[in-house]
C-alpha cells in the first residue's frame, strides 16, 4: 500500500479515539438556590442596581422575595422573604390563585400580578418589591387569563380576550378590538424598536400572540385597526420574545420576524 494511504487510512482508524480523548467541554453550572420541597408555581426575575432579585409564588407560602448574597465573591443560597401580604389570600368571592406575575426589565422592585378567582381577575402592582400593592383594575365576567406587559418607562398593558388596554396618567384607554377569530392573547410584548439591528421608533409596537395561530401588530395604540399575520399552524402564540429580531413560539416551531413582525419564518433544529 502506499504510504501516503497507509498514513491516511490510520488517521481515519485513530479518528474515534481521539474524539473520546479530547477535553470535555465546559457546561454551565446549576445550583439550588433555595426553596426546597417547595412547589413554585410562578417566577419571576429582575434586577435593582445590579443587583438581582427572584420573585417566586407558592401555594403554601405565597408571594415570596429572593436576593442573592456572597462570600469572598462565592455566590451563596438566596435568602428568601415573604412579601404580598396585601395580597388577597380569600374573600367572598373566593380565594384567589396568583395567574400572572411581572417585573418591569429595568426595575426589578415594580411588580404586577393577578389574581384570579371564578369569573373575576384583579389586576396589582408593586413599586416597592412586593411590600404594598394597590389594584388598578378589575376585570369581571371575563373567561380568560388576562396577559401583561410593561412599556418603556413602566407604563402597564392588559390584554384580555380580543382587547388590549393600557394606562396613561391614572387612566385606562383602549385599543380597537381584533377580528375574534383570532382567539383571545395567550402572550403579549411592548416593543420600543430601540434594540440593535431594529427600526427605532418613538411609538412602541405591540405584538398580541393569540390561542389560534395568529400574531396580531398594532404600530400604535391610535390605528384602527390590528395586523394579522397567520402562522402555519393553529396552535396558540403562547411566547413572544425581542433580542436582535422578533421571536415567536408555537406549536413546538420557533419563528423569527426581522422586519417588525410583519412577516415570519420558522428556525429549524
Amino acid at each position: 500500500v502506499p504510504w501516503p494511504q497507509l498514513a491516511l487510512g490510520s488517521l481515519i482508524c485513530l479518528l474515534p479515539l481521539l474524539l473520546l480523548l479530547r477535553p470535555a467541554p465546559q457546561t454551565a453550572a446549576w445550583e439550588a438556590v433555595g426553596l426546597p420541597g417547595r412547589r413554585v408555581m410562578h417566577l419571576a426575575a429582575g434586577s435593582a442596581g445590579g443587583v438581582p432579585l427572584f420573585y417566586a409564588w407558592t401555594p403554601t407560602g405565597g408571594l415570596l422575595q429572593g436576593s442573592l448574597t456572597s462570600v469572598g465573591g462565592q455566590p451563596e443560597r438566596s435568602l428568601w422573604r415573604p412579601v404580598g401580604r396585601d395580597l388577597p389570600g380569600g374573600s367572598l368571592w373566593g380565594a384567589p390563585e396568583l395567574r400572572r406575575l411581572l417585573v418591569a426589565p429595568n426595575n426589578g422592585p415594580l411588580l404586577l400580578a393577578v389574581m384570579t378567582a371564578n369569573d373575576r381577575s384583579d389586576l396589582y402592582r408593586s413599586t416597592d418589591g412586593g411590600g404594598a400593592w394597590q389594584l388598578l383594575r378589575s376585570l369581571v365576567n371575563s373567561p380568560h387569563d388576562p396577559v401583561l406587559a410593561f412599556g418603556r418607562h413602566g407604563e402597564v398593558y392588559l390584554a384580555d380576550g380580543n382587547r388590549l388596554l393600557w394606562e396613561s396618567g391614572g387612566l385606562w384607554l383602549e385599543t380597537p378590538l381584533w377580528p375574534a377569530e383570532a382567539g383571545a392573547a395567550v402572550a403579549l410584548i411592548v416593543h420600543d424598536r430601540s434594540q440593535p439591528g431594529l427600526q427605532s421608533g418613538s411609538a412602541p409596537l405591540l405584538l398580541v400572540g393569540a390561542e389560534r395561530g395568529v400574531i396580531l401588530r398594532l404600530q400604535t395604540p391610535s390605528p384602527a385597526a390590528w395586523e394579522t399575520v397567520t402562522l402555519p399552524t393553529p396552535a396558540p402564540v403562547n411566547l413572544l420574545a425581542v433580542a436582535d429580531s422578533l421571536f415567536a413560539w408555537s406549536a413546538g416551531t420557533l419563528f423569527a420576524s426581522a422586519d417588525v413582525g410583519a412577516t415570519w419564518q420558522s428556525i429549524s433544529q
